[in-house]
């Protein structure tokens, strides 16, 4: 039996595998969405992280990162630490190459943000929080460095973005 691949065979392959792996994330997604949302909508913390979550990281045609952000930093001003650290991975541009493509080219990379809410989430103990706010602040200049400090004494009064 040969087992090397053709050109043609392996891209199938690879298409194959792609489209089975967003298959699942997408629709767990959409599940967790249906359940989730009253609850995120009257303010459970738990929830809004969910639905932040179910948005995010490329699940799928129901990615957004809009929503993802909006949803994430509801949870986020109310304390939730997995919801900090995880609106910093947007804010610091470490969301897949995937989540990157989805997102059909909107930036959301804002060094300034994810340095504050890595350091929202490092205060609250989320683990590799200080670690990854280092890695932002060797990107920063010193102007940026004092403004994003600046705002992570203020990360409670952070103005979220409208949900649909």
């Amino acid at each position: 039996m040969n087992a090397t691949f053709s050109g043609r065979a392996l891209g199938a392959l690879c298409l194959a595998l792609t489209v089975a792996s967003c298959a699942t994330p997408g629709a767990e997604g959409r599940e967790v969405r249906a359940r989730d949302m009253p609850q995120a909508q009257k303010g459970d913390v738990d929830a809004q992280y969910r639905v932040g979550r179910s948005y995010c990281c490329g699940s799928g045609i129901a990615y957004s990162t809009e929503r993802a952000v909006a949803w994430l930093c509801r949870a986020a001003v109310k304390g939730h630490r997995d919801a900090m650290f995880e609106l910093a991975d947007i804010y610091a541009g470490d969301i897949g190459t995937t989540a990157k493509l989805l997102s059909m080219g909107r930036g959301h990379q804002d060094e300034i943000k994810a340095y504050m809410w890595y350091t929202a989430a490092m205060v609250q103990g989320r683990p590799k929080a200080e670690a990854r706010r280092a890695e932002v602040m060797r990107t920063l200049d010193d102007a940026e460095l004092a403004e994003a400090r600046r705002a992570a004494t203020r990360w409670t009064q952070e103005k979220c973005p409208a949900v649909e």
